[in-house]
């Protein structure tokens, strides 16, 4: 599912239509989110993993998959080391230990980034 923005035109009625817009977007999007977390959280405490772009979530952490030197490789984060970061329309995800094991996922290319993002902030809390 790719989600393109909607440019409004200007002039008499353009912040109403934008209004009308986000209030409809939200009152779909928001039931779809609630929805994911839910399946994710109960993958998650049945032992399964979740996957996103190149970003595994597990029980455990999150394995990530980072182009290094050409190639992709693998790395393990442990929840304890694992730090999240939203910059520039990205969600940014490494680790503390090493700086150069991250991943950045675009909020605007990946729906279910949002998911993610939610899902974290929660296993957190």
């Amino acid at each position: 599912m790719r989600v393109t923005l909607t440019s409004f035109p200007k002039g008499a009625g353009a912040k109403k239509n934008e209004m009308i817009f986000n209030q409809f977007y939200q009152a779909l999007w928001e039931p779809i989110i609630g929805r994911m977390m839910n399946e994710w959280y109960e993958k998650l405490r049945q032992k399964k993993n979740v996957m996103v772009e190149n970003c595994e979530v597990t029980p455990h952490g999150l394995n990530l998959n980072v182009w290094r030197w050409f190639r992709r490789k693998n790395h393990f984060v442990p929840w304890q080391d694992c730090l999240r970061q939203r910059e520039d329309g990205f969600l940014v995800l490494f680790s503390k230990q090493n700086k150069k094991i991250k991943v950045r996922l675009p909020f605007m290319r990946l729906w279910n980034v949002i998911v993610l993002d939610e899902l974290i902030t929660y296993l957190w809390a």
